[in-house]
């Protein structure tokens, strides 16, 4: 007995003291990304379960990384696998852009750096009136971390994710594709970049829809720095959170979410993580929901229009899906086809890092970001 407890103990030891390899640092990967396209694609059935395995597999698979050694059929080339990747850079040191030249007829958004519940209720809720709140995120850890492509990279890049393909959701050429979150940081973001880098300067000037449509191969395809080698990508509306709990530790859901029955606990507010280079869009649209979109890295230019100019940004007719979509590129009108767009009024601001926009529900909205722009809108309904 002695002597089988023996050698039980030495099997133990040699196991615990095995390094993984290569290959299982594969198979971690392959899974998290097959359980990723569960989360994506599939139903709310084992939604919870799934999303649980990811998380431990997302742990094992770093864990793995950390400590894997080369599998022996890797070759002599293996050695340089064992390196650590270069460093990469900061958002906040990639290009950026001025914002454009403000309308003739814009209001003035307020800008507040504090506001009660009662406050912010009664004289912007209640009366559907935007505002800018300056010093709510202050104490976010989003803030720096979210910042630096080397803490995304770790805590994201294994993660398959929904990227908009295209200038934006209302051209012919967009698309939507799966792929890892390290593909598209390093596609989409770093390498999008390397044209402005290079020159010194930046095209802040996103094309007019009308220019938009003359490309009709995906060859020709507009990109962000104005050459066609790489499309926009854009990981937009897309609840992250849901897939990396791990970013959401970095955030603090705002109380005024709470200022409604129908969203009396977190899980009830509806969270929306935006990523992108420089000149992704948001075409002009309404949503029914509260909006506090929050600016976490980069800037964004933001047009407002309330309600009451609905008919002059002309929604799109006869489909359910864009009939909360203007078909006026605001930037660039097109006054012979939409003529009363002349007269809506709009408010405008240039929302920075660490601010919140509060946009009342069926509140036109265009959006544009002016750098590298990390944003979380906090949906919540009222009574």
């Amino acid at each position: 007995v002695e002597e089988s407890s023996s050698k039980r103990s030495k099997v133990e030891e040699s196991s615990s003291e095995s390094e993984p390899d290569s290959d299982s640092v594969v198979e971690g990967h392959a899974a998290v990304q097959a359980l990723d396209r569960a989360l994506l694609l599939g139903g709310p059935r084992f939604r919870a379960i799934t999303q649980h395995l990811a998380q431990l597999l997302t742990s094992s698979a770093r864990f793995l990384s950390s400590t894997a050694q080369p599998s022996s059929g890797s070759g002599a080339g293996a050695d340089s696998s064992s390196s650590p990747p270069p460093r990469l850079p900061l958002l906040t040191d990639l290009p950026r852009c001025a914002p454009p030249v403000p309308h003739p007829h814009a209001q003035p958004i307020a800008r507040v750096p504090l506001c009660s519940l009662e406050r912010f209720y009664q004289e912007h809720m209640a009366t559907g009136t935007p505002v800018i709140l300056t010093s709510l995120t202050d104490q976010w850890p989003a803030l720096t971390r979210w910042a630096d492509a080397n803490y995304l990279q770790e805590v994201c890049g294994g993660r398959t994710v929904p990227v908009e393909v295209g200038p934006h959701y209302l051209h012919d050429e967009w698309s939507q594709k799966l792929m890892p979150f390290s593909t598209f940081l390093r596609k989409h973001i770093l390498q999008s970049t390397n044209t402005e880098q290079s020159s010194g300067a930046a095209d802040c000037t996103p094309a007019s829809d009308s220019t938009r449509a003359g490309g009709s191969s995906a060859e020709s395809e507009p990109s962000i720095n104005g050459s066609h080698d790489i499309p926009v990508g854009y990981l937009a509306q897309t609840q992250l959170f849901e897939q990396i709990p791990r970013l959401a530790e970095d955030v603090e859901i705002p109380l005024y979410c709470s200022l409604s029955s129908r969203a009396t606990t977190d899980e009830q507010v509806k969270v929306n993580f935006w990523f992108g280079p420089m000149n992704t869009i948001s075409p002009a649209h309404t949503d029914p929901y509260h909006n506090l979109l929050t600016q976490v890295v980069g800037e964004k230019y933001i047009r407002l229009y309330a309600p009451i100019y609905t008919a002059q940004l002309y929604p799109h007719q006869g489909s359910k899906l864009l009939e909360n979509s203007s078909q006026v590129d605001v930037e660039h009108p097109d006054l012979e086809r939409f003529p009363e767009f002349a007269s809506a009024i709009p408010q405008e601001c240039v929302l920075a890092a660490g601010e919140m926009l509060y946009i009342p529900p069926k509140h036109w909205h265009y959006v544009r970001s002016l750098s590298t722009s990390i944003s979380l809108s906090f949906w919540w309904q009222s009574d």
